[in-house]
């Protein structure tokens, strides 16, 4: 996934967060749209993507939330 974030369209953000002996992370991603989030997940590069995962790393799932909205600081 953060070897194709340039290429993804709608992408706004990407971050991948370790634990501390790196034995799981975690990709966090924000898109434009949900549409831009299932044009992604539906593509053959992401299809790609998940069959050339490693047989030692274990993909848990995909989730998808909806923003209801951002807060900032004031």
């Amino acid at each position: 996934m953060m070897n194709m974030a340039p290429k993804i369209s709608g992408l706004v953000f990407a971050r991948q967060l370790w634990t501390k002996d790196q034995e799981q992370h975690l990709v966090v991603a924000r898109f434009q749209s949900r549409d831009a989030f299932e044009k992604l997940v539906d593509s053959k590069e992401y299809t790609e993507l998940m069959t050339k995962i490693p047989e030692e790393v274990k993909h848990i799932r995909t989730e998808c939330f909806e923003v209801v909205s951002d807060v900032f600081p004031k």
